[in-house]
């Protein structure tokens, strides 16, 4: 709206292009009309304003709630006004950032448990090759079992990992006198 100094070309993501075409005919909308307008998810949408915000594209004025601000989540009732005065030395704006989709301790979370299913995975398949062959040494059956294993390549302390577990468990036991021979047990 109005007449810029100088006319910017953004490169933009579709959701934040339809956060700024609610600008195109009023210039502060609240977030909580923005989220209504746009109907994108709250967390979402959440993170695009900011990073129109950072870019210095939006203004974010915080509305306090029982005179206390909250930083962290924006608010159904906090303001954004678009900045008239825009000024960037590129014309060529790019603002078609990643968004941040998952923390830190998310994916740590996820990278565990990715990996507790494969030890799980290594531990059914050393039972199913131990019981098909009943004993078996133990060059054999890191070999049977990386042969087997298909979806990913576990890693031969992995193997060994599991073949410890099994042993506790009492699902194979060690050949007496032959510690490189495992036997299977029903």
């Amino acid at each position: 709206r109005g007449k810029p100094k100088t006319s910017h070309r953004f490169h933009c993501t579709t959701f934040q292009l339809s956060i700024l075409f609610q600008f195109n005919h009023r210039d502060s909308l609240t977030f909580g009309e923005l989220q209504t307008n746009t109907m994108i998810d709250n967390d979402k949408l959440d993170q695009l304003v900011k990073q129109l915000v950072s870019f210095n594209v939006l203004a974010l004025s915080k509305q306090s709630v029982d005179g206390v601000t909250k930083d962290t989540e924006m608010q159904v009732t906090d303001l954004l006004q678009l900045n008239l005065n825009y000024s960037n030395r590129k014309i060529r704006v790019n603002l078609a950032l990643p968004l941040k989709s998952e923390s830190k301790q998310e994916t740590e979370q996820a990278h565990q448990s990715v990996k507790d299913d494969r030890m799980l995975v290594i531990q059914a398949c050393i039972v199913r090759t131990m019981k098909s062959r009943k004993q078996l040494k133990h060059s054999l059956l890191l070999a049977e079992v990386m042969q087997q294993l298909q979806n990913f390549q576990p890693s031969v302390p992995a193997i060994k990992k599991c073949i410890g577990i099994l042993i506790e468990k009492d699902y194979i036991e060690r050949l007496d006198g032959e510690n490189d021979t495992y036997q299977y047990r029903a």
